[in-house]
């Protein structure tokens, strides 16, 4: 997955939504959720990023390697944490039990 498939906020949104990009197959790769400020130029913030693939983040607080799948959230200590299971994707569940 490239850098370049950048998650944003859906500008036509008239409130807190979650957008995602999925690769050719229908599986999603990554999702963002974001909620509403109208402080901020663009309406939205984002509060919480699932990477369900790629490379893994170091845990600055932790001080550990976290693998995909796992959570940006800035309320979290080091701001990455391993994904829950109710947090990967139903579509993407389905692929993988049948690998």
């Amino acid at each position: 997955m490239s850098r370049g498939q950048k998650l944003e906020p859906n500008k036509d949104a008239n409130g807190d939504h979650t957008t995602f990009i999925k690769d050719l197959w229908g599986i999603i790769l990554r999702y963002a959720t974001y909620v509403v400020n109208v402080l901020n130029p663009n309406k939205f913030d984002e509060v919480k990023r699932v990477d369900l693939y790629g490379n893994k983040h170091f845990n600055k607080v932790s001080g550990e390697n976290i693998p995909t799948p796992h959570v940006h959230e800035k309320n979290i200590p080091g701001e990455v944490r391993p994904a829950n299971p109710d947090e990967i994707p139903e579509c993407n569940k389905k692929i993988d039990d049948n690998e």
